[in-house]
């Protein structure tokens, strides 16, 4: 073959015959013309499917599907043993991945199993969340969340958006920050704190007093007297007042500690009534069973 410039597309190239290259030549013979249109792609003809047409009228996938099977029906459709075909799926691949949260052991098993333990997705805006990040996915410890809708705006920082989210879902699941901070802190309920408030009279289990701290000119709730355990989880007790929890918790929770202080004080009294202070206490002390008293109520306090 002789070389020169091609009469169709201008290259230099080696001519196969009436002055066109390889290419153009072929063009030629099936079309009568060197001009290259690119023939528009139908879509699918299957029902349902929304993809472009690759051959005889069908996408990729469906023409592969009638070649390998004879039919154009997803033989995975009825399998639900099938992990791919599972509502949880996607999220139990996720929990599964190194450096992911970690996962209740059961549940790492099989999909079947975690599906068992979280139950079906209930929709597509529905994910899945750890209540306490602290504890792994596990029995008790995970919601269903509605996927809320909030576009973040190109002047704001990350703190402002997730401000700006945080207060969208709250009212989405008429929730309230009070609530979703007693949950993730102590694993209750503000309806539950209330209870225990009605319970105790509104008053310190303590001292029977009400709470005196202000804030914004108004008075602040009972504080939530709790201890955290060496597991990790918190020993939710009864509410008192700020004054109270502050003293029991410098002294670490130990009612040794706390017998020395009275000790320490009866030491220092001014008046120097200090062993008859100590009397009173131990009076008072052995006055009631620990067994007997009301574990939601307040102390006898004489």
């Amino acid at each position: 073959m002789a070389e020169g410039v091609c009469a169709g597309c201008g290259e230099e190239k080696f001519l196969k015959a009436k002055g066109y290259c390889r290419s153009c030549y072929q063009q030629w013979k099936r079309t009568g013309s060197v001009e290259r249109q690119r023939m528009p792609r139908g879509m699918c003809t299957v029902t349902g499917c929304e993809h472009k047409a690759h051959g005889r009228g069908m996408c990729h996938m469906h023409l592969r599907r009638l070649r390998v099977s004879g039919s154009l029906d997803d033989p995975r459709a009825d399998n639900y043993q099938l992990g791919s075909n599972n509502t949880v799926y996607q999220i139990w691949l996720g929990y599964r991945k190194p450096g992911a949260p970690p996962l209740y052991p059961a549940w790492a098993e099989n999909v079947l199993a975690f599906e068992e333990g979280v139950g079906k997705k209930p929709s597509d805006k529905h994910r899945l969340y750890r209540i306490d990040k602290s504890k792994p996915m596990e029995p008790g410890n995970f919601e269903w969340r509605q996927k809320i809708d909030v576009r973040r705006h190109n002047d704001e920082t990350t703190g402002e958006y997730n401000y700006r989210y945080r207060q969208e879902r709250r009212r989405a699941e008429g929730t309230s920050m009070w609530n979703s901070d007693l949950m993730r802190k102590y694993g209750i309920t503000k309806d539950r704190h209330r209870e225990m408030g009605a319970a105790q009279n509104h008053l310190c289990a303590i001292s029977g007093q009400p709470e005196e701290r202000v804030k914004n000119n108004l008075p602040l709730y009972l504080a939530l007297d709790h201890e955290d355990r060496p597991d990790g989880s918190k020993l939710v007790r009864q509410l008192i007042r700020g004054a109270c929890n502050t003293a029991i918790g410098l002294m670490d929770h130990d009612p040794f500690m706390l017998a020395k202080a009275i000790l320490y004080l009866a030491k220092h009294d001014p008046d120097g009534n200090g062993q008859a202070r100590v009397n009173e206490a131990i009076g008072y002390l052995q006055k009631y069973k620990v067994a007997e008293l009301d574990k939601d109520g307040i102390l006898p306090q004489s």
